[in-house]
């Protein structure tokens, strides 16, 4: 009677395990040989959610057909558990609940966080840079550090934003998108805001002279940028006609109102520094970056006196 007693409590453990998502077959074998007590414990441990896969615009499978799909473990970024998926997409954790991305082209898991996304016009730009730096052959410490200052100063991102931006830049030097592409992109985002468009330009300019000199194909990136941007000879004379702001003038010198005149002082000798036109002439760079050269210092000048006589 005993083993009928203890097999009727291994059964109902099996049974009530598999409702939980639990091994029937070690339940089984605790029902078996603790009776009741085995049962009264799974019956307070929580039921375990399976690995699934979304649907609608998270999921991203690799075949249309669900059922020719195989079946892999693959490892949780986040805590290192074993998951079993059949496909490519967004997968969540039984163990830590956190959804990843699993890639079946190089098989393997990622994180994922969809929680925040930059806008697209930022996305596009961080791209740019991210080609105008790569352009070279090799993204070099001053390069990044350029691109992190130049970010910083017009952007003035979150730490979130920061670290989408970092993870955009890096993805993007390694990406097949072209910069052709991604100026055409941005053009038909920023059209309308000719200030944003010259100001990428002068970005662009940065970024490429960081290291010293021009390189070919980072002056090849700056003429198409200027041509397709419109902003060649004769289309640049927009700054000068517009009527600046107080606010535009400390956006322009990447200083704020709270900032004392020294700290204004000393950025607007930086800016003057960075943009004069005379370090181009040794260089073979488009007549149409000299031009723009010229039109920045005269705005940065323009900004600064307007700030002091704010302040006078």
């Amino acid at each position: 009677m005993g083993f009928f007693y203890m097999l009727l409590m291994g059964v109902i453990a099996s049974v009530i395990a598999s409702f939980k998502n639990r091994n029937v077959v070690i339940w089984f074998a605790i029902g078996f040989i603790i009776n009741i007590f085995g049962i009264l414990i799974l019956l307070f441990l929580p039921t375990v959610r399976q690995p699934r896969q979304y649907g609608g615009p998270f999921t991203e499978p690799k075949h249309s057909d669900n059922q020719n799909h195989h079946r892999i473990w693959v490892v949780c970024p986040h805590c290192g558990t074993n998951v079993l998926v059949t496909s490519s997409g967004i997968w969540q954790c039984p163990n830590c609940q956190q959804d990843f991305r699993y890639d079946e082209e190089d098989n393997a898991s990622h994180y994922y966080d969809d929680s925040s996304s930059l806008p697209y016009g930022v996305e596009l730009i961080v791209k740019l840079f991210a080609k105008m730096a790569k352009a070279d052959g090799v993204v070099s410490k001053r390069e990044i550090h350029k691109v992190d200052e130049i970010i910083k100063t017009s952007l003035r991102p979150s730490e979130t934003d920061l670290r989408l931006i970092r993870k955009t830049f890096n993805l993007a030097k390694k990406s097949p998108e072209t910069y052709v592409t991604i100026i055409r992109q941005l053009y038909q985002e920023l059209y309308q805001d000719i200030n944003t468009l010259a100001y990428i330009v002068e970005a662009l300019l940065q970024i490429a002279r960081v290291d010293g000199s021009i390189h070919p194909k980072q002056e090849e990136i700056l003429s198409f940028a200027i041509k397709q941007f419109g902003l060649g000879q004769g289309q640049n004379q927009y700054t000068a006609e517009k009527e600046q702001s107080l606010d535009d003038c400390y956006r322009i010198l990447g200083c704020s109102q709270s900032d004392s005149l020294q700290t204004v002082k000393k950025r607007y000798r930086q800016l003057i520094k960075e943009n004069h036109p005379d370090q181009y002439m040794s260089q073979q760079v488009p007549k149409e970056v000299i031009e723009k050269a010229n039109q920045k210092i005269k705005e940065i000048k323009e900004a600064y006196e307007k700030i002091v006589a704010s302040r006078s």
